[in-house]
């Protein structure tokens, strides 16, 4: 991967970061990777969840990356 690609990669993470986050969705960190992660207060009781799902940005941002080169 070259400089430029893996430059243009961040870019796309952090725009989807601040894209994608709002009432319904938070960005987490978790061991150094940014996850986008639904807000299921309300919707479900909070004791029932055991785990929440988690979309990676990077993964997302590679994806993006390749589809639009």
């Amino acid at each position: 991967m070259t400089t430029t690609v893996t430059r243009r990669v961040a870019e796309i993470e952090d725009a989807l970061a601040k894209a994608l986050r709002s009432g319904d969705f938070d960005v987490i960190t978790h061991d150094g990777e940014r996850f986008l992660r639904p807000v299921l207060l309300g919707h479900v009781m909070e004791d029932a969840i055991i785990s929440y799902p988690l979309l990676s940005l990077d993964r997302a941002a590679r994806e993006l990356e390749r589809l639009l080169s």
